[in-house]
C-alpha cells in the first residue's frame, strides 16, 4: 500500500515525502512534518496507561519520526477523540508538561467525541546547526541542504551500521504487563522486592504501580521503556552532524528497519551481530518493536568523531551492528537473509 501511494503521489523537486519517517518540504525553508496516531485497544489499553504515560507515548513516538530525520522538533498539533468519561483537561495538562520536557510547543489540534480514545499528534521540525549539541562545527554545512537529508535511501557501500541503544526492552515490558498476575504470584519476587518502590512510576496507573513493586531493576527499566519511549533526537542530530547518512527509528523491529534501508537504497547489509541484553534473546532483539532507538549508517572513517561527540554529550556509545555491502541483497546474518518481519499495519 505504501509503495503504491508513494508512486502515485505528486512529486515536488527538492522535497521528499511518503516512504521515510517524516516529510521534508524544501519550499517551506526545510520544514519537516510527520503525524502518528494512538488508538485505544490497538496501541494501548486505558487501565494500563495513566494519563501521563499516555501523553508521554503519544508525543514521544511522533517526535521519534522527526528524530529519524535528524531534525529538531519545534511544534505539535494534537487531535483527540474520546468518550464522555475521559478527562480532557487532565489530558492537556499532562500533554503541556510533556511538550515542555521535549521543548516543543502545542500550536493547535482538534477535540471530538468517540466511543474509544483516539490521539493523533502532528509534529513539525526544521534543520539546525551542530552547535546546539556538539563542539565541532565541521559538519554545519550539511544542514539545510536537500542533498544531505537523512533518508533511508542514503545508504552507500562500505558504511558501518550502528544503533543508539539495546533492543527488546520494550517488548519485555509489555510481556510483564500482560503477565501481571503470574509475575506477582512468584514467591521469589514477593519476598525480595515488595518493600521497594520506584519513583519513576508515581504517575503511572495503579496496575503499573502494583506490578513495579515485584520487579527487578532491569525489569523496571523495560517497563518504563514500554510506557514512555524516548525519542532519540539528540543522538540522531549528533550522528548526522558527524556524517551519518541513512537514518531511521526502530518502531516495528530492527529487522524491518534494516530491510527498509536496504530496499530504499538498493544496497545490501551484512549484520555482524545483534545487540545482546541479559535475559533478552537475539531473536527478540531482532524482531520485536517499539524500542524507538535510532539505526544509522556512517563512513567508517568518521566513527572516531562519532564516538567522541557522543561521549562529549554524555550519551551511550552507539552499538555496532554491521556494514553495507553492494554485493549482497537484503539483510544477511550468518550468511543467510533475515526475515524482514515486524509489526505491520494491515487493512482488509
Amino acid at each position: 500500500m505504501l509503495d503504491w501511494l508513494k508512486s502515485e503521489s505528486v512529486k515536488k523537486q527538492g522535497s521528499y515525502f511518503i516512504g521515510d519517517d517524516a516529510a521534508f518540504l524544501q519550499d517551506f525553508e526545510n520544514l519537516y512534518i510527520t503525524t502518528d496516531s494512538l488508538v485505544e485497544d490497538v496501541h494501548f489499553v486505558r487501565d494500563v496507561f495513566s494519563m501521563y504515560d499516555l501523553c508521554y507515548r503519544a508525543v514521544s513516538t511522533s517526535l521519534s519520526d522527526l528524530a529519524a530525520m535528524a531534525t529538531k522538533p519545534k511544534y505539535i498539533l494534537v487531535s483527540l477523540a474520546a468518550p464522555d468519561d475521559f478527562n480532557i483537561k487532565e489530558f492537556f495538562v499532562d500533554l503541556l508538561e510533556i511538550s515542555n520536557k521535549f521543548e516543543v510547543t502545542l500550536v493547535g489540534g482538534d477535540i471530538s467525541n468517540s466511543k474509544l480514545v483516539f490521539i493523533n499528534v502532528t509534529a513539525i521540525g526544521s534543520d539546525l546547526g551542530f552547535g546546539e549539541f556538539g563542539s565541532n562545527k565541521k559538519f554545519d554545512k550539511y544542514f539545510g541542504r536537500s542533498d544531505h537529508i537523512s533518508l533511508m535511501e542514503n545508504l552507500k557501500e562500505n558504511q558501518d551500521i550502528f544503533v543508539t541503544g539495546p533492543l527488546g526492552l520494550s517488548d519485555r515490558g509489555l510481556k510483564l504487563l500482560n503477565n501481571l498476575n503470574e509475575t506477582v504470584a512468584k514467591s521469589t519476587y514477593k519476598t525480595e522486592y515488595t518493600t521497594s518502590f520506584d519513583k519513576r512510576f508515581d504517575r503511572s496507573s495503579e496496575r503499573v504501580k502494583t506490578l513495579s513493586k515485584y520487579l527487578t531493576e532491569f525489569e523496571r527499566d523495560c517497563l518504563i521503556k514500554y510506557l514512555r519511549p524516548e525519542a532519540k533526537i539528540k543522538e540522531a542530530i549528533i550522528a548526522k552532524s558527524c556524517g551519518a547518512e541513512a537514518i531511521t527509528d526502530i518502531s516495528d523491529s530492527l529487522a524491518y528497519s534494516l530491510e527498509s534501508i536496504s530496499k530504499a537504497s538498493g544496497v545490501g547489509i551484512v549484520l555482524v551481530e545483534v545487540p545482546k541484553v541479559v535475559s533478552i534473546s537475539s531473536s527478540d532483539a531482532l524482531y520485536k518493536g517499539e524500542d524507538y532507538e535510532i539505526v544509522f549508517s556512517i563512513d567508517h572513517k568518521k566513527t572516531d568523531l562519532l564516538f567522541q561527540e557522543f561521549k562529549a554529550n554524555d550519551l551511550q556509545t552507539p552499538i555496532y551492528l554491521g556494514y553495507s555491502d553492494p554485493n549482497v541483497k537484503g539483510v544477511l546474518l550468518n550468511g543467510r537473509n533475515i526475515d524482514p518481519k515486524g509489526f505491520e499495519h494491515k487493512f482488509s
